[in-house]
């Protein structure tokens, strides 16, 4: 194939140039032609012109002329300047993380003028670059080897179903950038061959630099006869007047530096069944695609994936490009590239988070490209602490009871994690009680750490208070609530030991892990659980134990377990602060047995964040 081309490139040159009075006049061809028409369609006339420090030229255009309305099917519409309604969980994020930015977009000037939008400018060149893009890239969207131009992908991929949205928040980074590769990290809804892509891309090919820009593409069939890449066929309905697609983001994540991310939501308007296109930390609605485009996604989108995506087709190189930040998952916030707070829509319900059951992680060369997925928000933490309700659990051989907070940083392979609550567990003590227990590891348990102080690691430094010690005071269904406040944080920036502490009638100082222990916590940790866990494996019952009170979080206070006044540090020099609930997400592996509440109120604790869980157990394993 690459012969052909090259081949009908020479024909073209040999044919269009006459010679006229001994010189040579260039005669345009067929196709230079059809692309110079292509272009005076594309190109309106503009109310203004604005260009950016990059010298790309954005023309305010009349909203109801743009070149969207030149697609036969959407002649006859009239500009949606808003979505009818936006769905719940669609809403103000919880500040970025400390040592991260939600990055805003906006052209220069203050925008477009109002009744305007700004359309990126078209060159013959670039329509002519652009083509070629598709008919290599996009349409052949085909695994690369060593011999064979192609994609290298690491995405998060859904189960098959039927969405209505999906949302998330992308690291921004500068790939290195060639003229025969392609970077990109997007979210992308689908049915069958209809499709929508969103996110940033470099393409020097297309653009002629190496600039981080925001993105979108389209198409109806597969890229065969449909579809483009952001205005460069009609189709989309751009109606937000200071972010246009092909912007370039400015700032972008550096390695151990500032992180900035950008949120981007795809979901169909259910009134009207057009697909938006809604970003920014503002949630700004930035346009449409009219559901006449498309003869699935008017439908439903059977399909959603977010993932790092290259292409590469450089016949004289086998080695693999690098993508995202060029840094694997496990080495963590502030290295590797992240999808944060992936969120899908199902039915009425709103954006909520994708089951784990449902979430498939794909690379096609996990040995150069890799994806964690996690519940967790991805940030930087210096602490966390709560209160834990105490209770008495049903003690049995072969079960283990506990409640906790957990802090963690790494691969899971590599999990560095400390534990620290109370437990229940015959096994391991002898015999029923509720005792204070720790646990700590640097590979997920598999050659270190231990519970308590059964291995070197732990340092014990208060008297009268120490893991393993036995709860007296436990709370009793109807009867007085009983509970324990735990603390574990970094002191200070020259002491980053993990220090446990106790809160109560008197602040106690416990112990610590030194921070030589730990690898991938040795300045912070980066996921943060409370929760409730029980253990099972007696072969002679199918039967679970109860969790906490044995009572469901719905039945309140007085009977079901709890969590009080939970906080998390972000700031060393801030210090705790009330978790936010927009950061907050819930897991249970079988809610017919043990649930978890949402944010509630306590006697004595109204205002702070405090949550209800546990349950019964029972017949689990059905």
């Amino acid at each position: 194939m690459r012969l052909l081309l090259v081949g009908l490139a020479l024909f073209f040159l040999a044919v269009s140039h006459e010679v006229e009075g001994g010189r040579r006049r260039s005669v345009p061809s067929k196709e230079d032609l059809e692309l110079e028409r292509e272009v005076r369609r594309l190109n309106k006339p503009a109310v203004k012109s604005i260009k950016t420090t990059n010298n790309d030229i954005f023309d305010c255009v009349d909203i109801n002329k743009q070149p969207a309305f030149d697609n036969p099917l959407l002649q006859n519409l009239t500009v949606q300047l808003a979505p009818s309604g936006l769905p719940k969980g669609l809403g103000p994020k919880p500040p970025p993380p400390s040592g991260s930015q939600a990055w805003t977009l906006s052209i220069p000037d203050g925008g477009c003028p109002p009744g305007t939008v700004p359309i990126e400018r078209t060159t013959t060149s670039q329509l002519k670059k652009m083509k070629s893009f598709f008919q290599t890239q996009a349409k052949n969207f085909l695994p690369a080897d060593d011999a064979t131009p192609g994609y290298h992908v690491a995405a998060t991929r859904m189960a098959l179903g039927s969405y209505l949205g999906a949302q998330a928040s992308v690291s921004i980074h500068q790939e290195p950038a060639t003229d025969h590769q392609n970077h990109r990290a997007m979210v992308w809804v689908s049915g069958d061959t209809d499709y929508i892509q969103v996110g940033w891309m470099v393409n020097k090919g297309v653009y002629g630099d190496g600039k981080t820009r925001f993105f979108t593409m389209w198409t109806a069939d597969n890229f065969d006869t449909t579809g483009c890449m952001n205005t460069y066929c009609p189709g989309f309905v751009q109606v937000n007047s200071k972010i246009p697609l092909s912007i370039n983001f400015d700032q972008v994540s550096t390695v151990n530096g500032t992180q900035y991310d950008y949120p981007i939501t795809i979901f169909q308007d259910q009134s009207t069944l057009d697909w938006w296109l809604i970003a920014g930390p503002n949630i700004t609605a930035i346009g449409y695609w009219p559901k006449e485009l498309f003869p699935f996604l008017k439908m439903v989108a059977i399909h959603v994936e977010w993932g790092g995506y290259l292409y590469k087709d450089d016949a004289t190189s086998t080695t693999a490009p690098q993508m995202g930040s060029g840094l694997f998952p496990e080495q963590g916030y502030g290295k590797a590239a992240y999808f944060k707070q992936i969120q899908i829509v199902q039915g009425e319900g709103g954006f909520v988070d994708p089951p784990a059951d449902s979430v498939n992680l794909f690379s096609d060369r996990p040995q150069c490209y890799k994806q964690v997925f996690t519940r967790q928000y991805p940030s930087k933490y210096y602490g966390a602490q709560g209160g834990l309700s105490l209770h008495s659990e049903p003690a049995a051989n072969h079960q283990s009871h506990r409640a906790m907070i957990t802090v963690s940083g790494g691969s899971p392979d590599k999990l560095n994690a400390i534990q620290v609550g109370w437990m229940v567990n015959k096994d391991a003590y002898g015999d029923g009680a509720t005792r204070m227990f720790v646990f700590w590891t640097v590979d997920n348990f598999v050659n270190t750490g231990c519970r308590d102080l059964f291995c070197p690691g732990y340092v014990q430094v208060d008297s009268s208070v120490a893991p393993g010690m036995t709860f007296y005071n436990l709370s009793t269904v109807d009867g007085p609530q009983f509970d324990y406040y735990f603390v574990i944080l970094q002191m200070n920036a020259t002491d980053e030991n993990w220090w446990l502490m106790s809160l109560g009638d008197e602040t106690r100082t416990i112990g610590y892990w030194p921070q030589a222990l730990f690898p991938d916590m040795k300045e912070s940790f980066t996921n943060l659980e409370w929760g409730g866990y029980v253990f099972n494996d007696d072969p002679k019952t199918t039967t679970s134990p109860q969790m906490g009170s044995g009572h469901f979080p719905e039945e309140g206070y007085g009977k079901a377990a709890y969590f009080r006044d939970i906080k998390l540090m972000r700031d060393p020099q801030e210090g705790f602060a009330i978790v936010s609930t927009e950061e907050v997400s819930f897991f249970t592996d079988n809610p017919d047995c043990y649930r978890v509440g949402d944010k509630a109120d306590l006697p004595g604790w109204s205002g702070a964040y405090n949550f209800y869980y546990g349950g019964p157990g029972g017949n689990c394993n059905r």
